[in-house]
Parts: structure tokens; sequence; C-alpha cells
């Protein structure tokens, strides 16, 4: 079980690297509160990361990114409702949005929700076949699961 909890906060912090494009298109008013929340985020200063996308969001309500990545930072406070609240906006935002979907299955599975964390575990793979955290993270669930 431990070795299962690193290994997903791990995915959770893999996923901070990748900050794609589409976020600098975001509104430019936005830009430097979500950049320096995802730099927040990076340095485990959760508390001042969820304000700097919380402004983000103020000025731009449709920043997918940003809801995303204060749901990393309230995952990590282990505040799961806010967390999966969070990743499903992101998710209505940009249904496409692969990475929402594997951190809303990973905050089900800390949840105890394995069913919901597997159905989000494949929606991440459905859309993107290459997502090696979902993938991982649906074996483990699976596994521990008996199937």
């Amino acid at each position: 079980m431990k070795r299962t909890v690193l290994m997903l906060l791990a995915v959770f912090t893999a996923a901070l690297a990748f900050i794609p494009p589409a976020a600098y298109a975001q509104s430019d008013e936005a830009l430097p509160d979500f950049l320096r929340g995802t730099a927040e985020l990076e340095n485990g200063n959760n508390d001042k990361a969820i304000e700097y996308f919380t402004e983000a969001i103020r000025k731009n309500p449709n920043h997918d990114q940003a809801y995303n990545n204060r749901g990393i930072a309230y995952a990590r406070k282990r505040e799961y409702d806010k967390a999966i609240a969070d990743y499903t906006q992101a998710i209505r935002i940009n249904p496409n949005m692969d990475m929402a979907y594997k951190n809303r299955g990973a905050a089900y599975y800390y949840k105890g929700n394995h069913r919901r964390a597997i159905a989000d575990f494949e929606e991440a793979l459905r859309i993107n076949p290459n997502n090696a955290g979902a993938r991982q993270d649906l074996e483990t669930v699976r596994r521990q699961r008996g199937r």
C-alpha cells in the first residue's frame, strides 16, 4: 500500500512538469498567476499554489489547466473532494484532458472508490492511449481488486 501511495504521488508530481502549450493560450491576464501557482506547486507550497490558481480562475473561469493544477494541490493536502470538484470542472471545460481524468481517478482511488477510479483511468487511456501514468494506476487498482 505504501509503495502504491508513493507511486501515485510521483505521478501527480510528474504531471506538474507538463504544462501544455494550450496553457499559454489562456487569458494573458491569468497567465502570470497560473505560472506562479505552478511554481509554488512544484516547490510543495500547496496553499500558496491554491491562492494563485484561484486568482487565475477568477481572471479566466475557463482555464482548464488552473483547475487541474489546483486539484493537484488539494489532493496533496488530502482534500480529495475539492480535488475531484476541480478535476471535474477541468473536464467540463476540456473533455479531452486526459490528465484531469487520470488525476480524478487517483483522487477517487484515495477515497476508496475504486469503481470510479477505474472508469476515469480507462477514460484517460481512451483519450490518450500513451498516458503511462493512467495505465500504471489502472493496473494497480485492478491488481488490488483481484482482476
